[in-house]
């Protein structure tokens, strides 16, 4: 396993409120304290490095979500990989989407290649 991937224990201190919410969380995920932590602070960063990122639970799992729109991510890189990177066209056939949101997706998908690519699969398999 590559290091980047090896989880290692750290200490911090959350108020109770925050606490009480992780455990519920943990509770409803049925997942553990720590589990929902890392999550949330992976997503957390993840969005940070590329604002318009959110993320959205439903029945393909947990995915990434462009703020505002009706795509997830990997949509949108479909989309983008569909029309070979005709950014005019793509545009102009889904005025829901706009430059910006594109570039964040694309970049996104980059980064998160594996992730991306394992969406599109099952999307295809699906198909």
């Amino acid at each position: 396993m590559p290091a980047t991937n090896q989880r290692k224990p750290i200490s911090g201190r959350v108020s109770e409120e925050n606490e009480r919410q992780l455990r519920a969380l943990a509770r409803q995920e049925r997942r553990t304290v720590s589990q929902v932590l890392a999550r949330l602070v992976e997503e957390g960063l993840r969005m940070r490095r590329h604002p318009g990122i959110t993320f959205v639970d439903g029945p393909q799992g947990r995915r990434a979500h462009l703020a505002g729109t009706g795509f997830d991510v990997w949509e949108v890189v479909a989309l983008h990989r569909a029309y070979v990177g005709d950014v005019a066209r793509l545009l102009g056939d889904h005025p829901g989407l706009d430059r910006r949101e594109i570039e964040i997706a694309v970049a996104y998908g980059e980064v998160h290649r594996d992730e991306i690519d394992g969406f599109l699969a099952e999307n295809d398999q699906a198909g």
